[in-house]
């Protein structure tokens, strides 16, 4: 890419024109650029000339001219993203919700209602000109809709819809699969690929651990003011509370210390008991617990007194 004083503008890329007639090979990686404009890039081609595309000898598209980008309004690109997904994947619903939120509309019940009609109106007409695919019959059939439900549809909207529609060619490849739905899924995982291989890169390893130890210092900080906090409180709840009765606690540490005395009893004669009966090496196992169930009876009975 070079930059003359008033033009941008990119070195001459070798590659042979779009083939005659077109194969699936090119149709799926045509529509996986254009799917890739949108989602990437934020744009679409308000010009789209066929004759500055070609194949590179690597099998890549190859755009020689963009005449005319117009770019996806600012926050619009996770929108774009939904309806593509919705349309694909046949909820009417929600394409009709993300379409009316591409378009500047309200998104109101009444609104949606009145663009589902329009869609049920249309699609039987889309399905009687023979249109192969499903897919692309759905977005131009949310596209006619749109149209009919008011004149004001942006610009970058109407170039969006017939992009997406020449991608997708009206045809399916042969083994039965839709054009879009193959570039659609071949794109979000180059997206999530590329996200990943953001993640991991060296020079963000930097800002990662940096706010992580933010995140850490902030956390042992706020761990800090609660304790803070009930330290505070159990302090104020000793000096409100009413002056202990000896005789209360002293009757209370009793029953306290004879349940466990009752329990630890009950632990030393069946071990004890089983010692004597079991076999190797269950019998040092059960000796051992019933030496230590001897030490904490013991240890009770003294701590009642």
């Amino acid at each position: 890419m070079r930059v003359a004083e008033r033009v941008l503008c990119w070195a001459w890329a070798e590659g042979d024109p779009v083939p005659e007639p077109v194969t699936e090979v090119f149709r799926q990686k045509f529509a996986e650029a254009i799917l890739e404009q949108i989602s990437f890039l934020s744009f679409v081609d308000g010009e789209l000339d066929m004759e500055a595309i070609a194949v590179s000898p690597a099998g890549r598209i190859v755009f020689r001219r963009i005449s005319r980008p117009v770019a996806l309004p600012v926050g619009r690109t996770n929108a774009v993203l939904r309806y593509i997904a919705d349309t694909l994947s046949e909820n009417s619903a929600g394409a009709a919700q993300w379409l009316l939120e591409l378009a500047g509309r309200p998104c109101s019940r009444k609104s949606a209602k009145e663009l589902l009609a329009a869609m049920a109106v249309v699609q039987p007409q889309l399905i009687r000109r023979e249109n192969r695919s499903t897919a692309v019959r759905a977005f131009e059939g949310n596209w006619r809709a749109l149209h009919s439900t008011g004149p004001d549809v942006p610009l970058y909207l109407n170039f969006l819809h017939r992009n997406i529609i020449a991608a997708g060619g009206g045809y399916e490849l042969a083994d039965g699969a839709e054009v879009l739905h193959e570039a659609q899924a071949a794109v979000l995982g180059g997206m999530m690929r590329y996200s990943a291989g953001e993640i991991l890169k060296p020079e963000l390893a930097k800002e990662w651990t940096a706010g992580l130890g933010l995140v850490a210092m902030e956390g042992i900080r706020l761990l800090g003011r609660i304790a803070g906090e009930l330290r505070d409180g159990t302090i104020s709840s000793r000096e409100n509370a009413p002056a202990r009765d000896p005789a209360a606690a002293f009757r209370a540490r009793v029953v306290a210390q004879s349940v466990l005395a009752a329990l630890l009893l009950t632990s030393f004669l069946i071990c004890l008991r089983g010692a004597a009966m079991a076999t190797q090496p269950w019998t040092g196992v059960l000796s051992l617990l019933s030496l230590a169930s001897a030490v904490g009876l013991f240890w009770s009975v003294w701590r009642i007194g």
